[in-house]
Order: structure tokens, then sequence, then C-alpha cells
């Protein structure tokens, strides 16, 4: 059975005699819900283990700033 939310309320939802769980159903349920609960906790892990590779936000300015601290440079190294 699940709850239903209403007005800020929880009410029992209530389900028609053909759509009752079995008790086998009840329990596949409630496997598979630990089951992605689990999933999502070793998921979570990994990716907090893992470094990220991904470089921060650069703004324009100061890509403009890298790329002509660039260009002096490799004028300094032509010209010597």
């Amino acid at each position: 059975m699940g709850y239903n939310v209403k007005n800020g309320q929880a009410c029992r939802l209530t389900l028609a005699p053909t759509q009752r769980l079995t008790i086998n159903e009840a329990s596949m349920n409630r496997k598979k819900k630990l089951y992605q609960i689990h999933q999502k906790r070793l998921k979570a892990a990994k990716a907090k283990g893992n470094a990220k590779n991904k470089v921060g936000y650069i703004s324009k300015a100061e890509r403009a700033k890298i790329e002509e601290a660039k260009d002096s440079e490799e004028v300094s190294v032509e010209q010597e």
C-alpha cells in the first residue's frame, strides 16, 4: 500500500481487490527498492573517489590575457 498527499495531509491509497499486491510482489518491490538505494550509494561513492578532470570556468577577459601573454612570449623568442 502507498500513501497519497492531499491538501498537505497523507492519506492511505485504497486499491480495488484486483489491484492488491500479493506477499511475493510486495517483498520483490521492497528488494528492488533496497537494491536501487544500494546502487545509488555505490554510484555516489565512486563519483566522490574519482578526481574531476574538468577545468574550471575561465572568463573571456582572462582568456584574452592568457592569449596575449603567449603572443608576447612568442614575439620575444623570435626577436632573440
